[in-house]
């Protein structure tokens, strides 16, 4: 699987691109490097793009356990997540991920949405960082 972050200048301070066969294991390894990344702040927003996914190899316990693992987002402090995922089994799955963190807080405001550019319109139409 392809999984790459960047910090940019731009309406998204975290661009997250993932691609190919998605593996837990790996997403679980990126997450933590990203989550220890000192450019990491809080009050940033960012977006997942998840349109190259292919989510096939995933199982229910798979979401799960991703989901399980979601807690540690709360010490970032985001401001925003969205998970842009075009394809519909990567759209179903991260509903299901959304559902699974519905009372973890992974930022201040969550959402899962079926194209980059929804992405872009639903983090336009939020109230700005605090601070």
């Amino acid at each position: 699987m392809d999984y790459t972050y960047e910090f940019v200048d731009g309406a998204f301070d975290l661009i997250v691109t993932m691609a190919g066969v998605a593996s837990v294991a790996e997403m679980l390894q990126q997450r933590e490097a990203l989550l220890a990344d000192p450019r990491l702040q809080p009050g940033m927003s960012a977006l997942y793009d998840l349109t190259g996914v292919d989510g096939s190899q995933l199982s229910h316990d798979d979401v799960f356990d991703l989901a399980a693992d979601a807690g540690r987002f709360e010490a970032a402090r985001l401001h925003a997540i969205v998970l842009a995922s075009p394809q519909p089994l990567a759209f179903g799955l991260s509903r299901m991920y959304q559902g699974y963190t519905r009372r973890v807080r992974l930022a201040d405001h969550f959402a899962v949405v079926d194209s980059v550019e929804e992405a872009y319109a639903w983090l336009t139409g939020l109230p700005p960082a605090d601070g």
